[in-house]
C-alpha cells in the first residue's frame, strides 16, 4: 500500500538526495554501523511514511488495545505530527527538556556537575524555545 502512494511520484523524486538525507551525507559503500545514525535514519522514514508510533497508528493496528486515537495532553486526534503543534505545550517542552538532558550527560564534556546543571538550565530556557 505504502509503495503505491510513492509510486505515482517516483520519476520526480531525486533517489540521491533522498538517499543521501536518510544516511547523514554517507556513500552507500559506508558500511560501520552507528546507533545514534541508526536511530535517526529510522525516525526520519517513520516520519516520511506517517508510522511513527502515535495513538492513531496503533489504533490502526491494534484497535481493541487502543480504543482511542486522541492525544492524552491535549484530547485533539493524533497524528505523527501532532507533538509540534499540540495546543498543549507542555508535551513539546517534555520532548526538549528530556533531549537536552540526555544529550548533555550522555556526551563526554570535561565540566563539572555543577556546570553541566547551569548548561542544561541555560538550554532549556533559551528564548528559541519562547512561544
Amino acid at each position: 500500500q505504502r509503495n503505491e502512494e510513492w509510486s505515482q511520484a517516483n520519476d520526480r523524486i531525486d533517489w540521491r538526495s533522498t538517499w543521501l538525507y536518510f544516511n547523514h551525507n554517507r556513500k552507500p559503500t559506508y558500511n560501520i554501523t552507528n546507533f545514534k545514525l541508526n536511530q535517526l535514519k529510522s525516525f526520519k522514514i517513520k516520519t516520511l511514511l506517517n508510522e511513527l508510533p502515535t495513538h492513531s497508528l496503533h489504533h490502526t493496528l491494534y484497535p481493541t488495545i487502543f480504543q482511542n486515537t486522541n492525544c492524552f495532553h491535549c484530547g485533539a486526534l493524533d497524528s505523527s505530527l501532532h507533538w509540534l503543534k499540540c495546543s498543549n505545550s507542555t508535551l513539546l517542552q517534555y520532548i526538549i527538556n528530556t533531549g537536552i538532558n540526555n544529550y548533555i550527560n550522555s556526551t563526554e564534556l570535561d565540566l563539572s556537575a555543577d556546570q553541566k546543571a547551569n548548561l542544561i538550565n541555560q538550554l532549556q530556557h533559551h528564548e528559541a524555545f519562547d512561544a
